[in-house]
């Protein structure tokens, strides 16, 4: 697999409620690292949190799905460890 470029570490969540000049009030999610914004997520919703829940998660998750040894646990021509590695060659940028 090729080396990811991601942003590594654990990624926070905050979630701000904006009021616009009309009187308006919405939320924004935001994700960061080191006080540095990863992504926003805003205009969607009910979903803005949950998404940025998962996106927030995604390191961590990868992280495990790293470390697992699809091998030894699933056996390498599993239907599991098969999608496994697609997800982390996704995550790569890798052809799927």
């Amino acid at each position: 697999m090729r080396k990811n470029s991601f942003t590594r570490g654990k990624w926070n969540l905050h979630v701000r409620e904006l009021t616009e000049p009309d009187g308006n009030t919405f939320r924004k999610c935001f994700i960061e690292k080191g006080g540095k914004a990863l992504a926003q997520f805003a205009n969607f919703g009910d979903e803005d949190e949950a998404n940025a829940r998962l996106c927030s998660a995604a390191p961590e998750m990868y992280r495990i799905l790293e470390q697992i040894d699809r091998g030894h646990l699933f056996g390498w021509d599993s239907p599991l460890a098969k999608r496994i590695e697609k997800a982390l060659r996704k995550a790569n940028g890798e052809r799927q």
